[in-house]
């Protein structure tokens, strides 16, 4: 890479890759969640019976697990993504950060955790330094056409806290970004505690969680809270600056 104080350990990437592969094996037979039928099932799902998958892997690039300065950071981003140019991808540096708003706001995230502002975002290996997860593995529809209303459930979102609470365990993250209202630190972890406005600490995760909103939220204060939150961690020496060489 082209920063003097960050190591990149590509083994323990690919390992972590393996792993996931794994899990999902375990989670998805014959192309259905196992908890497919419970979902369905649920009272808020009778009508939207046609499901539709998202793009339910966590994508791991190439950089996640870093260390900078001696300071082990890995960033898991959790957001709320319908099926869309995000599909099939395997590493979120394959997608253009001018896609939508969700992704472009990321991108600037992104350079604010890592104190990295490039002059030619063309050339930028930030987008490596991730990995992006999914509030919802998948959504309900009642006819295999319908684009807008498609339904998740409460207790949908309680199964796919399961995927994602094991896929944590593999990723081990360092800094957690939830990008979701209504997912927060106590869904994931049962100790987790306050230490900011909107940041919390689990000790069993030995991670920390940002509380934030999805980026296509215009009317809501996110940016403002979110950059108080990585301002806190970067005080606190979590997020340390990477330097160009």
């Amino acid at each position: 890479m082209k920063f003097s104080n960050v190591i990149v350990n590509s083994a323990k990437v690919n390992e972590r890759r393996e792993k996931l592969e794994e899990l999902y094996r375990d989670f998805y037979q014959n192309n259905k969640c196992k908890y497919f039928q419970t979902c369905v099932e649920s009272i808020h799902m009778k009508s939207y019976e046609n499901c539709i998958y998202n793009d339910w892997s966590a994508k791991v690039d190439d950089n996640y697990d870093l260390l900078i300065d001696n300071i082990a950071v890995r960033v898991l981003i959790i957001g709320k993504e319908g099926k869309s140019f995000s599909q099939g991808l395997t590493t979120p540096s394959k997608w253009w950060p001018e896609i939508n708003r969700h992704y472009k706001c990321t991108y600037s995230l992104l350079k604010n955790i890592f104190s990295y502002y490039p002059s030619n975002d063309e050339d930028d290996d930030i987008l490596t330094m991730f990995t992006l997860s999914n509030t919802y593995s998948c959504a309900f529809r009642k006819y295999e056409e319908q684009k807008s209303g498609i339904r998740n459930s409460d207790v949908q979102k309680s199964n796919c806290i399961k995927l994602r609470q094991k896929e944590i365990e593999i990723l081990e993250p360092t800094v957690i970004v939830i990008q979701y209202d209504y997912l927060h630190s106590k869904d994931l972890f049962d100790d987790a505690v306050q230490r900011d406005e909107k940041v919390y600490y689990s000790e069993m995760a030995k991670c920390y969680i940002v509380e934030s909103s999805h980026p296509c939220c215009r009317k809501h204060p996110w940016k403002k809270n979110l950059d108080n939150s990585v301002k806190f961690l970067k005080d606190k020496g979590i997020l340390p600056k990477i330097l160009e060489e």
